[in-house]
């Protein structure tokens, strides 16, 4: 059976992204004795928000059963063409320079610098966050597509993922009414924990954050062309068995995307 979520990232990146994906993954392999198996650069992904049904209930929400013992359809065509109407889109995601000092937002109660990077479970995890900034020459110092001193971290991902509800879909980590999750995630690999020691997790995990403090921010920028609808029968999204459609693409009505769970 196949699965349905929204992405993004998925495919082809910008060469600052792919160089700063590739730096880290050696870094990690570069670690004596780790048994690590880094994600092919295209099937790097973001999860916006998952998309799973229950099994043997189509469309019913399997994070709405699984949190909080619901059963309800989800409506994901009525939510993509919110989304697309909405105020939130398109938004932009720094990846990258975030130095470890106090930002104002905190991600699970830790500053971003901490959260850059982590190593949970057997997956290696970057993270970036939504920013808004002037538009480039709006601003007499500087003109680059960099943060700025008027730039600011909105709640841009937190907010799209708590509207889904709207929609009988439920984000993983909003699993009560206080949660917040405003993280932007991505996989670059997965590890086994077995073949690397707390001291050189802790080391490592250091290593990478401050490489990603002191790198250039990377903006990319989110739109209805580059946030995807994807089915999969693989979590990691390989290429050879992932399809997507991105969210201008007329196909999406919610009889095809109910198909998407069979095909």
């Amino acid at each position: 059976m196949r699965q349905v979520t929204l992405i993004s990232l998925y495919g082809e990146k910008s060469l600052e992204l792919v160089n700063l994906i590739r730096h880290c993954q050696k870094m990690i392999a570069g670690i004596t004795g780790i048994e690590f198996i880094p994600y092919e650069l295209p099937q790097v992904h973001a999860t916006i928000l998952g998309l799973e049904q229950v099994i043997g209930m189509p469309m019913h929400n399997s994070n709405l059963a699984k949190y909080q013992s619901l059963s309800k359809k989800m409506d994901v065509c009525g939510f993509i063409n919110w989304l697309q109407r909405s105020e939130y889109v398109p938004f932009q995601i720094q990846i990258g320079g975030f130095d470890n000092c106090g930002y104002d937002f905190t991600s699970r109660g830790q500053r971003p610098y901490e959260r850059s990077f982590s190593l949970q479970g057997d997956k290696a995890v970057i993270m970036g966050w939504p920013i808004r900034h002037p538009p480039l020459g709006e601003t007499s110092s500087n003109k680059s597509n960099l943060p700025q001193p008027t730039s600011y971290y909105p709640n841009t991902l937190d907010q799209i993922r708590k509207a889904a509800q709207s929609f009988n879909i439920l984000h993983a980590y909003h699993r009560t009414s206080a949660d917040v999750d405003n993280d932007f995630y991505f996989r670059i690999g997965l590890f086994n924990p077995d073949t690397l020691d707390n001291s050189s997790k802790e080391s490592l995990e250091k290593d990478i954050r401050d490489f990603l403090s002191t790198t250039t921010p990377i903006i990319v920028k989110l739109t209805p062309a580059n946030l995807y609808v994807a089915s999969y029968d693989d979590e990691k999204l390989p290429v050879n068995s992932t399809k997507l459609w991105s969210l201008q693409d007329q196909l999406l009505t919610q009889e095809f995307i109910s198909s998407l769970y069979k095909s």
